[in-house]
């Protein structure tokens, strides 16, 4: 908690010291995406994506016409539903190795991101940007219909907490206003599992 409110104070510093600076930008962001997990393994584990929100704040540094840096500091609810599971299998599931099994579930988690793109301007309306997006996690939870699951599977492990994306972001702006489509792609695996995560958001230039 204490790394989360010193990367918050740091942004919000350089927000106020970079503010009076004719080459620095900086608004607020609000949307949202779908999230999805990637498993490395064969397993018989199904994950389907579900929507989730995005809220925040960003910085553009503007290097020229053409190219800039956009940190951003991101609230992101995130959610996937476990599909189905059948005869066992990797991810901790192999504990239940009974063959036409099936277990329904859900796993919701609460993270700040902190997205760090590299954008290019390819006219005055549109964009391309790509950079690392790194992730904490604040709060998972990940709960079976079935509760004698809940008791026995270690999903809840909360010990890994960081991870790391890269992002590929399109841009478009009309004045204040700006609209990014962007997928992140898990690099760094966690909780047995990669992110893939597409996300659509507006942004408003203060």
């Amino acid at each position: 908690m204490k790394k989360i409110l010193l990367l918050i104070g740091l942004f919000l510093f350089n927000l106020n010291t970079c503010s009076q600076n004719e080459k620095i930008e900086y608004g607020i962001i609000l949307g949202f995406q779908n999230s999805s997990f990637i498993e490395n393994n064969e397993s018989p584990v199904i994950y389907q994506g579900k929507i989730g929100y995005h809220a925040g704040i960003y910085i553009s540094f503007i290097l020229n016409e053409k190219i800039s840096i956009r940190p951003e500091l991101l609230y992101l609810a995130r959610a996937g539903s476990i599909l189905k599971m059948e005869g066992g299998g990797s991810s901790g599931f192999n504990f239940f190795n009974i063959r036409g099994n099936h277990i329904y579930g859900e796993i919701t988690e609460s993270l700040v991101f902190l997205p760090i793109l590299a954008e290019y301007k390819l006219n005055h309306r549109f964009s391309l940007g790509i950079g690392p997006v790194f992730g904490y996690s604040i709060n998972r939870k990940v709960e079976y219909d079935n509760n004698s699951f809940n008791e026995f599977m270690d999903n809840n492990n909360t010990s890994e907490k960081f991870e790391l994306n890269l992002g590929i972001d399109f841009g478009y702006s009309l004045n204040n206003i700006g609209l990014f489509i962007r997928y992140n792609h898990g690099i760094k695996e966690r909780q047995n599992l990669k992110t893939s995560l597409f996300q659509l958001g507006l942004n408003y230039k203060l």
